[in-house]
């Protein structure tokens, strides 16, 4: 059944919009947060590569247990700083802001926010995914590193030259002159690239902020729906195409109703659907 626009719709979907829209502006930022603790990170993995790095084209991380296991050390502690970054934001974030436009006041934020984290999707929960992606970034970044080092480049021109490229990392010409070469044996070097499979980002930094940025908007529309579960008033919802880019799923699935029992997150990875109640009287 399809939703007839009308005055109190679109007042009830104005209200929501604007909502909605604080909710991307916060998503907006967090590249930002995310780059800067990656930052961090590769000048620790330098420091962690480069008492051993007499003969850079010859490390792997893959083939040497201790060093793998002193940037694994890293790399927990970037995990950990994401997870916790997510966290923060929906409770201080996600919501107030959701709470806000549903007139309701959440009162177990702690046990909701811990029971997404721990949500099983294709096997994984979110420690899971965000790890997946910190994973490609140690082969990303021992790329750079060693590259680097036998270019005979400083730790903070190593790490320049990440930020240079963290959006298309093999685009660096350090790293294209370092593959053509044909010398390393660095996983991403001597593999000429890399290839985990489909849905993996060869970008570190673009995996991750999209896992986040998803993790967020997928979390508002909880929110949503929870409370909406407690206004008798409430039958169900609709989504209604917010981006400006065409899409034909979410141009597809505008203005059907779906009952309050159905949960709405998002429709595809980068999604910004709005997503609006229905009540009784709008029936």
């Amino acid at each position: 059944m399809r939703i007839k626009k009308t005055e109190k719709l679109d007042l009830i979907s104005g209200t929501y919009r604007s909502s909605l829209s604080s909710v991307i502006n916060m998503i907006a930022i967090a590249p930002k947060f995310i780059k800067k603790k990656m930052i961090i990170a590769i000048g620790e993995m330098y420091d962690a590569v480069y008492p051993i790095a007499s003969d850079p084209k010859s490390i792997s991380t893959l083939s040497n247990d201790k060093l793998d296991s002193l940037l694994s050390e890293i790399l927990i502690r970037l995990n950990d700083r994401i997870l916790q970054y997510i966290m923060e934001v929906m409770e201080g974030g996600i919501y107030p802001i959701s709470d806000y436009v549903t007139d309701n006041e959440t009162d177990d934020k702690g046990e909701n926010i811990i029971a997404f984290t721990d949500e099983d999707i294709d096997g994984m929960d979110l420690y899971d995914r965000i790890n997946r992606h910190t994973n490609n970034f140690k082969l990303e970044a021992e790329a750079f590193i060693v590259a680097g080092i036998a270019n005979k480049l400083s730790k903070n021109q190593v790490v320049d030259e990440w930020i240079k490229n963290a959006n298309k990392p093999y685009s660096s010409e350090l790293i294209k002159e370092a593959i053509k070469s044909n010398e390393y044996e660095a996983t991403n070097l001597k593999a000429k690239g890399f290839s985990y499979g489909n849905g993996v980002q060869k970008s570190s930094l673009m995996g991750l902020t999209l896992v986040v940025q998803d993790s967020l908007f997928r979390f508002y529309n909880k929110t949503l729906n929870d409370s909406w579960l407690t206004d008798g008033n409430i039958l169900g919802w609709i989504s209604i195409r917010n981006s400006s880019f065409p899409c034909q799923l979410c141009d597809s699935e505008s203005y059907i109703f779906h009952p309050i029992t159905e949960t709405f997150v998002s429709w595809h990875r980068r999604c910004v659907c709005l997503c609006v109640p229905i009540y009784k009287d709008m029936i």
